[in-house]
């Protein structure tokens, strides 16, 4: 069962696939006696208060109905469903996604030899490497982009941290990972892995550099950090440039989308896309008129929704964030403030997001073989 879960799960990450393999997961279900989903009395609380903000939603839906005269499908729905599958993922489910990240890096260091973005020529996003800048010598793996790859890699890390005590196996594992993170160069999420690590090793950093010790272990660092900054730092703005260090660190086309989308929100504070997922089309240099969506997740949330019901979703998400899983739950959205990484409702992200706010130790998983 556990084994399905997981390739239901990482099926819908590859490409030429999409999200509706997630309803596979729950099959297995069906064909194995005595296996029921078990919900504690805080997560039906948590669940009452999402339907709650769900029917706001649905309201929202019916109001754009009459006054765009338009239907488009209620996606926010499925935001129930990511908080019900969570519950699928125990410590096997973990390991077995954990393995297909690790192989799935593994296909995307052999490609970046190859000099090429994917095995699938047909990807849109196929392209041979021409550039000596990183960005321009991404790998996607099995994935559909590098960018897919990149937060599956993030993911990783929270999978190694939460499985792992050992320090030996992390550190191994923690390596691959980075390869991974190397490969496919996703300047987000290599920001959200990094503060994911001084998230997840406060205490020790704070024990290492605040103690008598650190009398002569910060001064250190600090004289290292010094004499290695002019290098480093030409080496950091060349690469998160794009290989232009003269133009600084390139953000794409974001900025003029993200003032295409604050400036939606402005005009429909309340109601926004009436809870329709609100996608915008612009014409960008280099792309020419394309529809995009607002590479932020919290600018598409208060697009397609308004303030009220976001306020009251990002609440009822917050009052879950603790000190078990604050260090998965910030590079998460560090990743999704310049990516749309969650809230498409149903989603591999979205799924691990509702099980790192949902789960606060081990000992709470299902393990159900």
């Amino acid at each position: 069962m556990n084994l399905l879960v997981a390739l239901a799960f990482y099926a819908s990450t590859v490409f030429g696939f999409t999200n509706h393999l997630l309803i596979l997961s729950v099959i297995p279900l069906f064909f194995q006696r005595n296996t029921a989903l078990k919900f504690s009395e805080s997560d039906f609380k948590f669940i009452f208060f999402l339907l709650f903000i769900v029917i706001f939603s649905l309201v929202n839906n019916i109001l754009g109905f009459f006054i765009l005269d338009d239907l488009s499908f209620p996606f926010f729905v499925f935001t129930v469903f990511s908080f019900l599958f969570y519950k699928l993922i125990n410590e096997k489910v973990l390991f077995y996604l954990l393995l297909f990240i690790l192989v799935e890096i593994f296909c995307a260091l052999i490609q970046y030899n190859l000099g090429v973005s994917s095995f699938f020529s047909s990807s849109e996003k196929y392209f041979e490497f021409s550039n000596d800048a990183l960005y321009f010598k991404k790998s996607a793996g099995l994935s559909a982009s590098s960018s897919v790859l990149a937060y599956k890699v993030l993911i990783a890390f929270f999978i190694v941290d939460f499985l792992f005590k050992d320090r030996k196996i992390k550190f191994f594992m923690y390596v691959a990972l980075i390869v991974g993170l190397y490969v496919t160069f996703n300047r987000t999420s290599i920001v959200a892995a990094i503060s994911f690590f001084i998230i997840a090793h406060r205490a020790y950093l704070k024990a290492l550099f605040f103690n008598r010790r650190g009398v002569y272990l910060l001064p250190l660092f600090l004289v290292l950090v010094l004499f290695l900054t002019p290098s480093a730092y030409s080496v950091f703005i060349n690469e998160f440039s794009r290989g232009n260090a003269d133009a600084g660190v390139d953000l794409s086309y974001r900025t003029l989308v993200w003032g295409h989308y604050i400036d939606f929100i402005s005009n429909n504070l309340m109601l926004g896309n009436f809870s329709y997922k609100y996608i915008s089309e612009l014409n960008v240099a280099g792309y020419g008129q394309h529809n995009f969506h607002a590479h932020n997740s919290i600018l598409m949330i208060f697009s397609s929704h308004g303030v009220l019901i976001s306020i009251l979703f990002l609440f009822l998400l917050a009052s879950k964030i603790n000190n078990n899983n604050v260090k998965y739950i910030i590079p998460i959205f560090i990743y999704s403030f310049a990516q749309y990484g969650v809230f498409w409702g149903l989603s591999f992200l979205d799924i691990l997001l509702a099980f790192f706010l949902m789960t606060n130790s081990r000992i709470t998983l299902n393990r159900n073989d």
